[in-house]
């Protein structure tokens, strides 16, 4: 687990209104990846396109998300909107696996980090990204004919600094379907994580992390904190919407 506060302790700051974080992180939308570290990551269209037209096209960019980032990082919660997509993500530690991995990657980013160790964390995994939004956009134009680009260039990602304000961006993540009127409730977005935290089927998401830290062991109980937190954040979003990203 790495978490080092429990849950509670967590709810209870961030609820004593300790997420000073946010105004010190939000001077910088461009922070390095590194190992171990947790980060919200998300990127817009150009001029307000279309990523997604059709069930298949978000389904596309999942498994594309597959290919090129779960080797790599552990996903606590995604998001995809019509034009534009939100990972918390944390950065998988630098091992023998990741190695073997880095070994079947064909690309100049994965040989150099070979080279030099997981200082070229960022430098890869920035290159990885670069793939599943090129492969994605690739996709898109041979199937709508899009002329330009897809994508915004520069990706952001910031880094989480306190466990206080986890939970809170977990539920950032999956109310913004409810946020831009996609949804009355979390569960009517077939395109987020939040449904899979509730249910008994398996699941790419690290969602046991997360259960585990908010029940302290007790699944049951952590699916039960998880949608409690949800729907009081549903409720307070409108007076307490503490970061507008779609305003990056």
């Amino acid at each position: 687990m790495c978490f080092q506060k429990s849950a509670q302790q967590s709810l209870r700051a961030y609820r004593s209104g300790d997420t000073i974080e946010i105004e010190i992180m939000a001077f910088n939308y461009w922070q390095k990846f590194e190992e171990k570290g947790i980060y919200h990551i998300y990127n817009h269209s150009v001029s307000d396109k279309s990523l997604f037209q059709e069930e298949s096209d978000y389904e596309f960019f999942l498994e594309k998300v597959e290919l090129y980032l779960l080797p790599y990082l552990d996903v606590y919660a995604y998001c995809l909107m019509p034009n534009h997509f939100h990972l918390l993500a944390k950065i998988r530690r630098y091992n023998q696996e990741i190695v073997n991995l880095l070994q079947k990657e064909n690309t100049k980013a994965a040989r150099k980090f070979l080279e030099v160790g997981n200082t070229h964390y960022n430098n890869f995994l920035e290159d990885q990204m670069r793939r599943l939004f090129s492969s994605h956009a690739l996709k898109y134009k041979g199937k709508y004919g899009n002329d330009g680009a897809l994508f915004q260039q520069r990706f952001k990602r910031v880094k989480i600094l306190s466990e206080t304000i986890i939970l809170n961006k977990i539920a950032y993540v999956h109310h913004n379907p409810i946020h831009h009127n996609f949804a009355a409730v979390y569960e009517d977005w077939k395109y987020s994580s939040y449904n899979a935290f509730l249910s008994e089927k398996t699941s790419k998401i690290a969602r046991m992390e997360i259960l585990n830290w908010l029940g302290d062991g007790d699944v049951r109980l952590g699916k039960q904190i998880f949608k409690e937190f949800h729907e009081s954040y549903k409720l307070e979003s409108g007076e307490n919407w503490q970061i507008d990203f779609d305003n990056w």
